[in-house]
Protein backbone atom coordinates (compact mmCIF):
# COMPACT_ATOMS: atom_id res chain seq x y z
CA UNK A 1 0.00 0.00 0.00
CA UNK A 2 1.56 3.53 -0.86
CA UNK A 3 2.09 5.42 2.41
CA UNK A 4 3.27 8.95 1.54
CA UNK A 5 0.75 11.56 -0.21
CA UNK A 6 1.22 15.37 -0.88
CA UNK A 7 -2.49 15.86 -0.42
CA UNK A 8 -5.56 14.92 0.55
CA UNK A 9 -7.15 15.02 -3.25
CA UNK A 10 -3.82 12.47 -3.78
CA UNK A 11 -4.79 10.11 -1.24
CA UNK A 12 -8.50 10.20 -2.63
CA UNK A 13 -7.45 9.42 -6.45
CA UNK A 14 -5.50 6.72 -5.15
CA UNK A 15 -8.81 4.84 -4.00
CA UNK A 16 -10.67 2.62 -6.09
CA UNK A 17 -14.10 3.67 -6.97
CA UNK A 18 -15.66 0.64 -7.02
CA UNK A 19 -14.47 -0.91 -4.05
CA UNK A 20 -17.19 -0.94 -1.19
CA UNK A 21 -17.25 2.01 1.04
CA UNK A 22 -16.09 0.34 4.49
CA UNK A 23 -13.03 -0.41 2.03
CA UNK A 24 -12.65 3.08 0.67
CA UNK A 25 -13.10 4.58 4.14
CA UNK A 26 -10.51 2.00 5.65
CA UNK A 27 -7.72 2.52 2.89
CA UNK A 28 -8.32 6.50 3.35
CA UNK A 29 -7.89 6.24 7.33
CA UNK A 30 -4.95 3.85 6.66
CA UNK A 31 -3.32 6.04 4.22
CA UNK A 32 -4.10 9.31 5.69
CA UNK A 33 -2.94 8.33 9.37
CA UNK A 34 0.61 7.15 7.47
CA UNK A 35 0.95 10.57 7.14
CA UNK A 36 -0.04 12.77 10.17
CA UNK A 37 2.05 13.34 13.13
CA UNK A 38 1.06 14.14 16.73
CA UNK A 39 2.06 17.62 17.72
CA UNK A 40 4.04 16.57 21.12
CA UNK A 41 4.11 20.54 22.19
CA UNK A 42 0.24 20.09 23.20
CA UNK A 43 1.21 17.74 25.84
CA UNK A 44 3.31 20.51 27.72
CA UNK A 45 1.64 23.62 27.41
CA UNK A 46 -1.45 25.15 28.91
CA UNK A 47 -4.33 27.63 28.46
CA UNK A 48 -4.32 30.18 25.25
CA UNK A 49 -0.81 28.32 23.98
CA UNK A 50 -2.34 25.38 23.71
CA UNK A 51 -5.73 26.68 22.12
CA UNK A 52 -3.15 28.14 19.39
CA UNK A 53 -2.04 24.57 18.15
CA UNK A 54 -5.94 23.03 18.36
CA UNK A 55 -7.02 25.66 16.18
CA UNK A 56 -4.30 25.05 13.96
CA UNK A 57 -5.47 25.65 10.00
CA UNK A 58 -7.07 21.83 9.34
CA UNK A 59 -5.44 22.03 5.60
CA UNK A 60 -2.91 19.41 5.04
CA UNK A 61 0.41 20.11 5.11
CA UNK A 62 4.25 18.19 5.02
CA UNK A 63 5.05 17.05 7.51
CA UNK A 64 0.69 17.13 8.68
CA UNK A 65 1.17 18.09 12.21
CA UNK A 66 -1.20 18.57 14.24
CA UNK A 67 -3.63 17.26 17.08
CA UNK A 68 -7.02 14.83 16.83
CA UNK A 69 -9.30 17.97 15.37
CA UNK A 70 -7.26 18.81 12.80
CA UNK A 71 -6.42 14.64 11.63
CA UNK A 72 -10.52 14.41 12.47
CA UNK A 73 -11.18 16.90 9.72
CA UNK A 74 -8.97 16.29 7.42
CA UNK A 75 -10.50 12.65 7.17
CA UNK A 76 -14.18 14.28 6.88
CA UNK A 77 -12.79 16.43 4.03
CA UNK A 78 -11.46 13.15 2.57
CA UNK A 79 -14.03 10.92 3.15
CA UNK A 80 -16.10 13.91 1.60
CA UNK A 81 -14.09 14.53 -1.22
CA UNK A 82 -14.71 10.43 -2.54
CA UNK A 83 -18.35 11.21 -2.06
CA UNK A 84 -18.90 8.95 1.66
CA UNK A 85 -21.49 10.95 3.74
CA UNK A 86 -19.86 11.75 6.91
CA UNK A 87 -20.36 14.42 9.71
CA UNK A 88 -17.96 15.22 12.85
CA UNK A 89 -19.17 13.85 16.31
CA UNK A 90 -17.25 16.23 18.81
CA UNK A 91 -16.98 15.15 22.77
CA UNK A 92 -17.44 17.64 25.67
CA UNK A 93 -15.69 20.79 25.43
CA UNK A 94 -13.30 22.29 28.18
CA UNK A 95 -13.16 26.03 29.30
CA UNK A 96 -10.98 27.00 26.73
CA UNK A 97 -13.51 25.74 23.97
CA UNK A 98 -11.08 22.86 23.10
CA UNK A 99 -12.84 18.95 22.74
CA UNK A 100 -11.88 15.97 21.11
CA UNK A 101 -13.46 14.90 18.14
CA UNK A 102 -14.25 11.63 16.26
CA UNK A 103 -15.51 11.08 12.89
CA UNK A 104 -18.44 9.16 11.26
CA UNK A 105 -19.48 8.09 8.42
CA UNK A 106 -22.47 6.06 6.45
CA UNK A 107 -21.90 2.86 4.76
CA UNK A 108 -24.59 2.01 1.21
CA UNK A 109 -27.55 0.61 3.60
CA UNK A 110 -27.21 3.82 6.11
CA UNK A 111 -25.71 2.09 8.92
CA UNK A 112 -22.68 4.38 10.99
CA UNK A 113 -19.26 3.86 12.07
CA UNK A 114 -17.47 5.53 14.24
CA UNK A 115 -13.58 6.17 13.77
CA UNK A 116 -11.07 7.77 15.78
CA UNK A 117 -7.74 8.41 13.66
CA UNK A 118 -5.44 10.23 16.53
CA UNK A 119 -5.47 6.40 18.47
CA UNK A 120 -3.97 4.78 15.96
CA UNK A 121 -1.22 7.28 14.19
CA UNK A 122 1.37 5.18 16.04
CA UNK A 123 -0.26 1.80 15.24
CA UNK A 124 -0.74 2.60 11.85
CA UNK A 125 2.68 3.62 10.87
CA UNK A 126 4.03 0.68 12.19
CA UNK A 127 1.55 -1.89 10.65
CA UNK A 128 0.40 -2.97 12.92
CA UNK A 129 -3.66 -3.61 13.85
CA UNK A 130 -5.32 -0.38 14.91
CA UNK A 131 -8.35 0.22 17.23
CA UNK A 132 -9.87 3.29 16.37
CA UNK A 133 -11.38 2.22 13.20
CA UNK A 134 -15.43 1.25 14.00
CA UNK A 135 -13.66 -1.63 16.55
CA UNK A 136 -17.01 -1.70 17.95
CA UNK A 137 -18.86 -2.75 14.93
CA UNK A 138 -16.53 -4.10 12.52
CA UNK A 139 -15.13 -7.77 13.61
CA UNK A 140 -12.05 -8.07 13.56
CA UNK A 141 -12.12 -11.22 11.42
CA UNK A 142 -14.12 -8.50 8.48
CA UNK A 143 -11.52 -5.98 8.99
CA UNK A 144 -8.97 -8.23 8.45
CA UNK A 145 -10.55 -9.17 5.21
CA UNK A 146 -11.09 -5.46 4.58
CA UNK A 147 -7.04 -5.03 4.94
CA UNK A 148 -5.99 -8.40 2.49
CA UNK A 149 -8.13 -6.53 -0.30
CA UNK A 150 -7.19 -3.12 -0.04
CA UNK A 151 -3.24 -4.33 0.68
CA UNK A 152 -2.74 -2.94 4.48
CA UNK A 153 -1.48 -6.56 5.20
CA UNK A 154 -0.87 -9.84 2.51
CA UNK A 155 -1.49 -13.41 3.56
CA UNK A 156 2.73 -13.89 3.80
CA UNK A 157 2.86 -10.43 6.11
CA UNK A 158 0.51 -9.78 9.01
CA UNK A 159 -0.17 -6.98 11.48
CA UNK A 160 3.15 -6.23 12.82
CA UNK A 161 1.33 -6.40 16.61
CA UNK A 162 1.44 -10.51 15.54
CA UNK A 163 4.53 -11.03 15.19
CA UNK A 164 5.27 -10.12 19.27
CA UNK A 165 5.41 -13.83 20.67
CA UNK A 166 7.66 -15.11 17.69
CA UNK A 167 9.40 -12.29 18.17
CA UNK A 168 10.28 -12.74 22.10
CA UNK A 169 11.14 -16.70 21.52
CA UNK A 170 13.50 -15.17 18.75
CA UNK A 171 15.57 -13.52 21.61
CA UNK A 172 15.17 -15.80 24.06
CA UNK A 173 17.70 -17.99 22.14
CA UNK A 174 19.97 -15.92 23.02
CA UNK A 175 21.96 -14.93 25.93
CA UNK A 176 21.81 -11.14 25.67
CA UNK A 177 21.65 -8.05 28.01
CA UNK A 178 19.03 -5.60 27.66
CA UNK A 179 21.19 -2.73 25.73
CA UNK A 180 21.74 -5.90 23.54
CA UNK A 181 17.94 -6.65 23.01
CA UNK A 182 17.64 -3.00 22.51
CA UNK A 183 20.85 -3.00 19.62
CA UNK A 184 18.41 -6.00 17.99
CA UNK A 185 15.27 -4.58 18.21
CA UNK A 186 16.17 -1.72 15.87
CA UNK A 187 17.91 -3.85 13.65
CA UNK A 188 14.29 -6.21 13.24
CA UNK A 189 12.03 -2.98 12.91
CA UNK A 190 13.00 -2.53 9.57
CA UNK A 191 11.91 -5.78 8.60
CA UNK A 192 8.60 -5.09 9.12
CA UNK A 193 7.70 -1.49 9.00
CA UNK A 194 9.51 2.34 8.07
CA UNK A 195 10.82 3.78 11.79
CA UNK A 196 12.25 6.52 10.13
CA UNK A 197 9.38 7.99 8.72
CA UNK A 198 7.41 7.64 12.02
CA UNK A 199 6.77 11.40 14.04
CA UNK A 200 8.21 11.80 17.37
CA UNK A 201 5.30 10.91 19.43
CA UNK A 202 4.53 7.84 17.19
CA UNK A 203 7.80 6.26 17.23
CA UNK A 204 8.17 6.65 21.55
CA UNK A 205 4.57 4.87 21.54
CA UNK A 206 5.70 2.00 18.83
CA UNK A 207 9.10 1.86 21.15
CA UNK A 208 7.20 1.33 24.33
CA UNK A 209 4.34 -0.93 22.97
CA UNK A 210 6.90 -3.55 21.07
CA UNK A 211 9.66 -3.62 23.61
CA UNK A 212 7.62 -4.08 26.10
CA UNK A 213 5.91 -7.21 24.51
CA UNK A 214 9.00 -8.59 23.19
CA UNK A 215 11.14 -8.09 26.52
CA UNK A 216 9.58 -6.29 28.88
CA UNK A 217 10.96 -3.66 30.79
CA UNK A 218 12.87 -5.14 33.32
CA UNK A 219 15.88 -3.17 34.09
CA UNK A 220 15.21 -0.66 31.22
CA UNK A 221 13.40 2.52 31.29
CA UNK A 222 12.28 4.90 28.40
CA UNK A 223 12.60 8.22 29.10
CA UNK A 224 11.08 11.45 27.46
CA UNK A 225 12.23 14.52 28.23
CA UNK A 226 11.08 18.65 27.08
CA UNK A 227 13.02 20.93 26.11
CA UNK A 228 11.07 24.20 26.95
CA UNK A 229 13.15 26.50 25.18
CA UNK A 230 13.28 24.49 21.78
CA UNK A 231 10.08 23.41 22.27
CA UNK A 232 10.57 19.90 21.63
CA UNK A 233 11.04 16.52 23.45
CA UNK A 234 14.23 14.10 23.43
CA UNK A 235 13.94 10.47 24.09
CA UNK A 236 16.70 8.02 25.56
CA UNK A 237 16.34 4.42 27.01
CA UNK A 238 18.04 3.72 29.77
CA UNK A 239 19.21 -0.61 30.14
CA UNK A 240 20.95 -2.10 33.02
CA UNK A 241 23.36 -4.86 32.00
CA UNK A 242 23.21 -7.54 34.42
CA UNK A 243 27.56 -8.68 35.48
CA UNK A 244 28.88 -11.65 33.12
CA UNK A 245 31.78 -14.08 33.36
CA UNK A 246 34.09 -11.30 32.57
CA UNK A 247 32.45 -8.09 31.92
CA UNK A 248 30.79 -6.13 35.29
CA UNK A 249 27.71 -4.69 35.44
CA UNK A 250 26.86 -1.19 33.61
CA UNK A 251 24.23 1.05 32.36
CA UNK A 252 23.83 1.88 28.87
CA UNK A 253 21.88 4.48 27.38
CA UNK A 254 20.04 4.78 23.68
CA UNK A 255 19.41 8.32 22.43
CA UNK A 256 16.88 8.91 19.76
CA UNK A 257 18.79 10.96 17.00
CA UNK A 258 16.35 13.03 15.27
CA UNK A 259 18.57 13.31 11.98
CA UNK A 260 18.81 9.60 11.41
CA UNK A 261 15.46 9.02 13.26
CA UNK A 262 16.56 5.68 15.31
CA UNK A 263 18.08 5.18 18.51
CA UNK A 264 22.03 4.92 19.23
CA UNK A 265 23.78 4.48 21.94
CA UNK A 266 25.35 7.63 23.58
CA UNK A 267 27.56 8.31 26.44
CA UNK A 268 26.13 9.17 29.88
CA UNK A 269 28.22 12.41 30.36
CA UNK A 270 27.29 13.58 26.46
CA UNK A 271 23.15 13.12 28.05
CA UNK A 272 24.33 15.00 30.88
CA UNK A 273 25.96 17.41 29.08
CA UNK A 274 22.99 17.80 26.78
CA UNK A 275 20.85 18.81 29.90
CA UNK A 276 18.14 15.98 28.52
CA UNK A 277 18.23 13.86 31.67
CA UNK A 278 17.04 17.18 34.46
CA UNK A 279 13.64 17.36 32.48
CA UNK A 280 13.05 13.58 32.09
CA UNK A 281 10.03 11.74 32.70
CA UNK A 282 10.02 8.03 32.62
CA UNK A 283 7.16 6.79 29.81
CA UNK A 284 6.10 3.28 30.70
Amino acid sequence: MERKFDSLEAIARSIPEDWSIKERARAAYLKLGANCFYNTKFNHLFGYPQVDIFNETDGFSIPNIGVCKKFTNQYLMLLTKMGIKCHEFREETDDFGMYHNDAIFFDEDGEDYIVNLAIDLARIQSNSSTVGFADTIISPEELRDIDLKIGYITQSKGYTDEYTKQLRAYMEGYDLSQSEKVDMMFRIFPKFFDFSSMGDEEQVKTVRYFMGKVFGWKDATLCRSYNHDKGEEDYYIKCFDEAKPGVPPRTVYHFFNKQTRTYEPIDYKELVASGIIKNTQKYH
